[in-house]
């Protein structure tokens, strides 16, 4: 009766990780679409207004937490998988040097990303400025 269940168990187990798997998995794809939209989502104008709640929602996550949300929820649910792995801060940096071995000091990738967001809310200003008046007007 005990073998089955610390089978029954082992089961559960397994299940509960594709859970978590499947969950960091779905996060990871809304984190690119976020990525995506952050760095190309100017160029989309019926995309404005989700483009735009993004950066300001990325930017506000990294001033006021000091790091991506969705990073820490997608590094929770893998660590919850594999308690040995160990994760950057930044999922730039991990996934960079993942798929491309490709590794720079945290910091740089942060000040980058962060920079590259600044970037991003100046460009819609500038739409804004240059575009939008002159269609109103």
């Amino acid at each position: 009766m005990a073998g089955r269940n610390m089978e029954a168990a082992l089961i559960l187990s397994d299940r509960r990780k594709q859970i978590y798997l499947l969950g960091a998995n779905a996060l990871f794809g809304v984190h690119v679409f976020a990525i995506l939209s952050n760095v190309v989502g100017w160029l989309v104008p019926g995309f404005f207004y989700v483009y735009l709640a993004i950066i300001l929602a990325s930017i506000v996550s990294e001033l006021y937490f000091g790091y991506c949300v969705l990073t820490k929820l997608e590094f929770g649910l893998r660590k919850k998988v594999d308690p040995d792995q160990v994760f950057p801060q930044s999922c730039i940096k991990y996934y960079t040097y993942k798929f491309f071995r490709i590794g720079k000091p945290a910091e740089t990738v942060k000040k980058s990303g962060f920079l590259l967001l600044l970037l991003s809310l100046l460009s819609i200003g500038l739409i804004y400025k240059f575009v939008i008046l002159r269609l109103i007007s």
